[in-house]
């Protein structure tokens, strides 16, 4: 991808398309780790129960009050949340690198939002 951006771009376009990839790679990575977590937290929460269901006291070791698990499962929102969040940034970075593969030049108005809303 970046090779066919690469003979036909200017250099401030490269950049962009550079920043974008890595927007993109930044935002599949945290998207893993909000997955991770997510099964995390519900694999606790699991075995929690069947430990608790057995007879036997929490994995923690201390019995877990009814609003810790209602904490729990906002925790998991929350996570979801995060994880629509980002899910969004990478489509958004989609879109952009799209965009710049697809036109051979810029507005320079459209090309300095851009550069704005980035940083």
């Amino acid at each position: 991808m970046i090779q066919s951006i690469s003979s036909g771009h200017h250099g401030r376009d490269k950049k962009l398309l550079a920043e974008a990839h890595q927007m993109l790679a930044d935002s599949k990575a945290k998207i893993e780790y909000l997955r991770l977590k997510i099964l995390k937290v519900r694999q606790n929460k699991l075995s929690s129960k069947v430990s608790e269901e057995n007879g036997g006291e929490p994995t923690t070791a201390i019995k877990q009050p009814q609003e810790l698990e209602t904490s729990l499962d906002d925790r998991i929102e929350e996570l979801r949340h995060r994880l629509r969040i980002e899910a969004a940034v990478v489509d958004g970075a989609k879109n952009v690198i799209r965009t710049l593969q697809s036109t051979k030049t810029f507005d320079k108005k459209a090309l300095q939002e851009v550069r704005i809303w980035w940083g």
